[in-house]
């Protein structure tokens, strides 16, 4: 995971890992964000670009003394510039388990269709 921090603050941007892969009606996109939950993530389209932001919701309760961390506490921001035969406004999004699923389904001008042939 790429990390950078966000200006000055302690706060850091990640990159999560993700996977993209082509199904028989568009594209699917499978993104790694620990931590974060549907309240957390934000999916937009703007300018044909894909945009997924996500933060890091900590759970530790406010009596713990931390004494010792290695994990990554960070927020996450992806970017995808998307094909000209994808529908932006039938995309759809859910999590489960810390994976971000989004369906990316190709327009209906695109998707391959059987023309009938009818007989005179």
């Amino acid at each position: 995971m790429n990390m950078k921090y966000k200006n000055d603050s302690r706060t850091k941007i990640c990159r999560p890992a993700t996977d993209v892969i082509s199904i028989e009606d568009g594209i699917k996109i499978f993104m790694d964000v620990p931590g974060a939950d549907e309240e957390k993530v934000d999916v937009s389209v703007e300018d044909n670009v894909l945009s997924v932001r996500a933060s890091y919701t900590e759970s530790l309760e406010e009596s713990f003394k931390v004494l010792h961390t290695e994990f990554d506490h960070c927020d996450y921001f992806r970017e995808f510039t998307l094909p000209r035969n994808i529908s932006s406004t039938k995309i759809s999004a859910k999590i489960k388990d810390g994976v971000l699923e989004l369906t990316l389904p190709f327009s209906d001008e695109v998707k391959p269709r059987k023309i009938q042939i009818t007989k005179e």
